[in-house]
């Protein structure tokens, strides 16, 4: 099997992408997004009606912000498709795994406070405009409002968020790419609409403990992406355990 062929095994497990997300969202999402989340379900929340009533606004929100992030996977997807088909697939795949895990790693980095990606990210204009939007439709209340609402989310600027678009690029395939984010996504959604619920939030220290162990996950990706380019190359061999390619 051809580790380098998109169709055969992706460069970026799901799984791991899922976990990513779900440690994410305990940590860096709760402390970036937990504000927004928290404005949502209080311009929802309706005083005579049960706190268990807001999951479905909450959902709608969640569901259109991975479906921005799914969008993101399709556009980098693409964009790792169009560099295969540019010239022979197993070295153009192995230098975007390459360029995409050094990217990642430096993600990783800027994570754990090594450097400041995170803050770059946040002065871009795009990110002031999208804020912007989500003012505008917090306390809408129609299904559709919601859905934009959340799509605006996953549109602001995060450091996490560039770490999983550069893994989608390595899939080298639009549809790849959109499950890679699709599952990033769906790792963050769990945590969030229990925030949202009012169902409490986790100790500050384990959650700083947590969004660190999700930035050692990044680096571990990031290293996986190097290693399958150079694999590609023929520099080192494949390493496998049992049925699963590492790279």
């Amino acid at each position: 099997m051809d580790c380098c062929n998109p169709a055969a095994t992706e460069p970026v497990s799901l799984a791991l992408l899922f976990t990513t997300g779900l440690l994410m969202s305990l940590g860096h999402c709760i402390g970036m997004c937990g504000p927004i989340v928290t404005a949502f379900a209080v311009a929802q929340s309706d005083p005579s009606s049960p706190r268990w009533r807001l999951a479905v606004p909450l959902a709608v929100y969640q569901a259109g912000r991975v479906a921005s992030y799914a969008l993101i996977g399709v556009v980098m997807g693409l964009i790792g498709a169009a560099t295969s088909l540019a010239g022979g697939p197993r070295t153009l795949m192995g230098t975007l795994s390459v360029v995409a895990g050094v990217a990642m790693l430096l993600a990783g980095a800027s994570l754990l406070a090594w450097l400041p990606l995170q803050g770059w990210l946040e002065a871009a204009p795009v990110g002031r405009a999208v804020a912007r939007t989500m003012g505008t439709l917090l306390r809408a209340r129609r299904t559709g409002s919601r859905f934009l609402l959340g799509v605006a989310n996953g549109f602001l600027p995060c450091g996490p968020v560039a770490a999983a678009a550069i893994s989608a690029a390595a899939t080298g395939t639009v549809g790849r790419g959109a499950l890679a984010m699709a599952a990033y996504g769906a790792g963050t959604v769990p945590a969030l609409i229990v925030l949202g619920l009012g169902a409490g939030l986790l100790d500050a220290r384990l959650r700083l403990r947590l969004f660190r162990a999700g930035a050692v996950v990044v680096l571990v990706i990031g290293a996986q992406l190097v290693l399958r380019g150079l694999h590609a190359y023929g520099v080192i061999p494949v390493m496998r355990v049992g049925p699963l390619v590492l790279w």
